[in-house]
């Protein structure tokens, strides 16, 4: 099974999964969509032991080409871009959002009755971030764009590590924010490339700085084309220092985008690099299985469009609730390297040997700095442990619960006993993990 190649969806190779009968203790595999989780987004399935006719191939491919963003030609797109820039007057700059697409003036009448943003700014034409309507499907596309704070830090952290060089997976207002950094002579201070599954910024950036990507199954959606534009990124860069910064979809498949990752690094003749994911804390333990070597930083990624988690929300409902954004950094450079500004209440822990939120208090018994969500913890001596703020121990189950816990029914579901929870149950290694598990197919 595992030579067997995946068949194509509009949104290139399929994952192969594993559904799990409880019932009856099987299991049968199938392939399906690796960027939608939502069948209304991508209807593709296949048994994975179901034989396809040719006609169904054919028909397939006819389908998967259909469903392809209609777009013109990139040295189209670049010509049109062009002029557009250097047009005399804003309203020769336009932009439709049915259509996906910049129109000239005399363009607009066929698009009368469209959605039609007029009179674009020429500086906006180098921050299509500020044209575009970001996706938000959560399950398919969740473009929560990063603030003009949150890329500064990074700006500022990127100069401080030395980076020549960055591949955005999915970041496009730090490539954006990267590609506005230029020196006197017209070069960037750090070069930078996005690889990114939304099609529509082909028409604001140069072959050479955007690829369109799949980052669930490292797919290039031009084929060889766009391929050879990254891996000729990376020969330009070969004895420069580069960093990968990812933001994936926080419902997306962790274990086939870090697969993803070491095939892009071999495509790019690297064994490793310094990466920087942004993810939520609370996905902490699955980060750390599927990347080794990876720790979480304090630093709470700030968003200009995210429905709670916006920095133009009401600051004192911030404080009081002290939580703020649960989304972090995981990485694989070294704490200490990664300086948090100490004008967002960060500080350097000495103990640690890294950087901490201001409320996140050294505890001597943990011998850790042990706050996740922008609480301080309290160290509970029983549990041998710091918990959240709020939590007591229970004699009664044998843990910090919040107070008004009911006994006896916060245990372990796998084995039905109160004296543990699932996470560290000795039956756990015995049960499925999941209704579905993924896996490349080739």
């Amino acid at each position: 099974m595992k030579n067997k190649p995946s068949p194509y969806c509009p949104h290139g190779p399929t994952l192969l999964f594993e559904r799990f009968y409880k019932s009856h203790k099987t299991s049968r595999r199938f392939f399906a969509c690796s960027a939608c989780r939502d069948r209304k987004d991508c209807s593709f399935f296949q048994w994975a032991d179901e034989d396809v006719s040719d006609d169904k191939l054919r028909m397939r491919q006819q389908i998967n080409l259909s469903l392809q963003p209609n777009i013109l030609p990139r040295k189209q797109l670049a010509q049109r871009l062009v002029e557009l820039k250097a047009a005399k007057e804003d309203i020769q700059r336009n932009y439709c959002h049915n259509c996906e697409l910049l129109l000239f003036l005399s363009e607009i009448t066929d698009h009368d009755k469209h959605d039609v943003t007029r009179g674009i700014d020429a500086s906006r034409l180098d921050r299509p971030t500020t044209i575009l309507k970001p996706l938000i499907r959560n399950k398919t596309n969740a473009q929560y764009l990063f603030s003009d704070k949150t890329c500064n830090f990074f700006h500022n952290l990127l100069n401080e590590l030395a980076i020549d060089y960055v591949i955005c997976i999915g970041l496009p207002r730090i490539h954006e924010f990267l590609q506005l950094q230029r020196s006197p002579g017209g070069k960037e201070s750090i070069q930078s490339i996005l690889l990114d599954i939304d099609h529509r910024y082909a028409q604001f950036y140069p072959n050479w700085s955007y690829c369109r990507y799949n980052m669930f199954n490292n797919y290039f959606f031009d084929g060889e084309t766009s391929q050879q534009i990254y891996v000729d990124f990376m020969q330009k860069n070969e004895n420069k220092k580069g960093i990968i910064l990812i933001d994936p979809p926080f419902g997306g498949l962790l274990q086939v985008i870090a697969e993803s990752l070491q095939k892009l690094l071999r495509l790019g003749l690297r064994e490793e690099m310094p990466t920087i994911l942004v993810f939520p804390y609370f996905l902490e333990n699955h980060v750390y299985q599927c990347l080794r070597g990876f720790h979480m930083s304090d630093y709470k990624v700030d968003y200009d469009n995210h429905p709670i988690y916006n920095n133009r929300r009401n600051t004192d409902k911030l404080k009081a609730s002290k939580r703020q954004s649960p989304v972090r950094l995981f990485t694989n450079i070294k704490p200490s390297k990664i300086t948090l500004p100490k004008e967002e209440g960060y500080r350097f822990c000495h103990s640690c040997d890294r950087y901490v939120a201001r409320e996140n208090i050294h505890c001597y018994k943990c011998n850790n700095c042990p706050s996740k969500d922008g609480r301080t913890y309290i160290h509970c001596d029983e549990c041998k442990k710091c918990v959240k703020p709020g939590r007591v121990h229970c004699q009664i189950c044998k843990m910090c619960l919040p107070k008004d816990h009911q006994c006896k029914t916060t245990g372990c579901y796998i084995c039905g006993q109160y004296d543990h929870k699932h996470r560290n149950c000795s039956v756990k290694s015995r049960q499925p993990k999941r209704k579905y598990t993924a896996m490349f197919a080739t």
